[in-house]
């Protein structure tokens, strides 16, 4: 079953689709190196506002990971963010995530 990283942020994502990265999350690194994809979310609409490609998962600072991605779209998609945890940091079935990946239109960053 392939996993979809999901991560609720006030971050811009124009910056982020540019720097190709997330910043940096408490999140389990062997774990969203399992994930192919990740959905970044409005920290106050929760719809996915950037989907792209995961290249890789780097360790930061105190336990934090930065993902690193590649080949990305900005989206708007209602209620990507489906979850009552106040833990910013989420993973769901890709099949399940409410964006299809194979009609984004993703592209090259």
């Amino acid at each position: 079953m392939a996993e979809t990283l999901l991560l609720l942020t006030s971050d811009d994502p124009k910056v982020l689709k540019k720097n190709g990265s997330s910043g940096d999350w408490t999140a389990k690194a062997s774990r969203a190196i399992g994930c192919d994809y990740v959905i970044i979310c409005d920290l106050t609409t929760k719809a996915g506002v950037l989907a792209a490609i995961i290249t890789g998962v780097m360790k930061a600072d105190d336990n934090r990971v930065v993902i690193h991605f590649k080949d990305a779209v900005e989206i708007n998609e209602p209620n990507v963010w489906g979850r009552k945890s106040s833990n910013p940091v989420g993973y769901v079935n890709t099949a399940n995530c409410g964006v299809d990946f194979s009609d984004l239109g993703l592209k090259p960053i």
